[in-house]
């Protein structure tokens, strides 16, 4: 007869299935009896910590954009062309236009007396006349002297130009200046002439009329020119005010 083998303590055996049972039960029953007033750890982890951005490298400071690439409203940018345009045309109007100089020159029409303007020149005495249908002014300047000579003003296409025929034979052309006159202060500069050459010849180089106005139109006149010689100034025809008489 075989003998019996003797019972072996493990899992799936006959014998420990009944020990492991009571023992899992006693287990249950402690572990119950500890956590009875502890809480239940919950399944899911904590939240991380939120991510900080990251320092510039090479220790750079954060750009900041220059103003040109910030970004506009589309009605500033059209007031700032506006406002540029309106400076540009109000800085390009002259304070006089030619056409109007020569009215200006037109109610000069009459006869003004004055002092000397330099020492061994007679006293000052202009007559001026419109003429050619209101389309030219004639300046006759000591009339009945031996030094009579005569400028005449007339407009050429939009400009004012003035032509003196002088004592000395020559005939200086000039042309109103917009840029540098006023309404009351008539600025005319050299732009050619006959009988003479501007880079040796003397020559009236330029011109200047001063006109205070009055009640009934101007008043008084206050001319003064330069002559010019080996193409520099040479002496200044002075400065006189005449006063209307007629």
């Amino acid at each position: 007869m075989t003998e019996p083998q003797p019972s072996l303590n493990c899992a799936g055996s006959p014998e420990s299935s009944g020990n492991t049972t009571a023992k899992d039960g006693a287990n249950r029953a402690k572990m119950t009896a500890n956590n009875d007033n502890k809480p239940i750890p919950h399944p899911y982890s904590p939240t991380p910590p939120l991510r900080q951005p990251k320092p510039p490298r090479n220790n750079q400071k954060p750009r900041c954009p220059p103003i040109e690439e910030l970004p506009q409203h589309p009605s500033m940018k059209t007031l700032l062309a506006l406002a540029f345009t309106a400076t540009s045309v109000f800085a390009a109007q002259p304070a006089i236009t030619p056409a109007d100089a020569f009215a200006t020159i037109k109610k000069l029409a009459g006869e003004w007396r004055g002092p000397a303007a330099m020492k061994g020149m007679p006293a000052s005495h202009s007559i001026y006349r419109i003429t050619a249908a209101g389309s030219a002014v004639q300046e006759t300047i000591f009339p009945g002297s031996k030094m009579e000579m005569i400028s005449m003003y007339h407009m050429d296409k939009g400009d004012l130009l003035m032509t003196h025929y002088c004592a000395i034979g020559n005939q200086p052309r000039m042309k109103f200046n917009p840029s540098t006159s006023t309404p009351t202060e008539l600025v005319f500069d050299f732009d050619g002439g006959t009988n003479f050459n501007k880079r040796r010849d003397m020559h009236m180089h330029s011109a200047k009329y001063v006109i205070t106005p009055g009640k009934s139109g101007p008043q008084k006149l206050t001319m003064s020119g330069t002559s010019w010689k080996d193409g520099k100034p040479t002496e200044s025809c002075g400065a006189v005010t005449m006063t209307r008489r007629k």
